[in-house]
């Protein structure tokens, strides 16, 4: 992990909330590299085509990403350093 992610956008070492659109619930993802594991977030890697897409955005922006048939969308909702 990053020791020293900012906490104000989208990066390694960071915990990312974000809605899927037209989904009312957010999930949490801790961002950062496949391998990782950790006990309270599901890991997001910053090498799928969804953790490419929210590097370096922050909370209020809106997301596109190209999935297997179709393209998404998503809003970050918060982003805080991992604690």
């Amino acid at each position: 992990l990053v020791d020293d992610a900012a906490g104000d956008v989208v990066a390694p070492g960071v915990v990312v909330e974000i809605k899927m659109d037209g989904d009312d619930d957010a999930i949490e993802y801790l961002v950062g590299s496949i391998e990782e594991r950790h006990e309270t977030y599901d890991v997001l890697s910053t090498g799928s085509p969804l953790g490419q897409a929210l590097l370096g955005h922050g909370p209020g922006e809106v997301v596109t990403y190209e999935g297997p048939r179709r393209a998404f969308q998503v809003e970050v909702v918060s982003v805080r350093p991992e604690m």
